[in-house]
């Protein structure tokens, strides 16, 4: 009982600290966001640590989605008004 306490306890740890890394890499690249928030958000969350966890990870998510749509845009703008920067020589 001790060591299924201890392992959750591990995994909503890790579940935290995953969770903070996905919103710092959805700012800096909106894939490894994603991949991130994918891999934590199959886990049950039961203990507080793990709700809270799941919030950070939703925010991550919502952070990854916007700078990937940013970016989209960004890559749309710079694509239409300088084609000379997109051409291969």
């Amino acid at each position: 009982m001790v060591k299924e306490v201890m392992h959750s306890n591990e995994k909503a740890i890790a579940s935290y600290v995953l969770g903070i890394q996905s919103i710092i890499f959805g700012v800096i690249s909106p894939f490894a966001g994603l991949i991130i928030v994918g891999i934590v958000m199959t886990n049950k969350k039961t203990s507080d640590l793990e709700k809270r966890a799941r919030k950070l990870n939703f925010i991550g998510l919502i952070v990854s989605i916007v700078m990937f749509i940013i970016s989209v845009i960004v890559f749309l703008i710079v694509g239409t008004k300088y084609p000379s920067l997109l051409a291969t020589p």
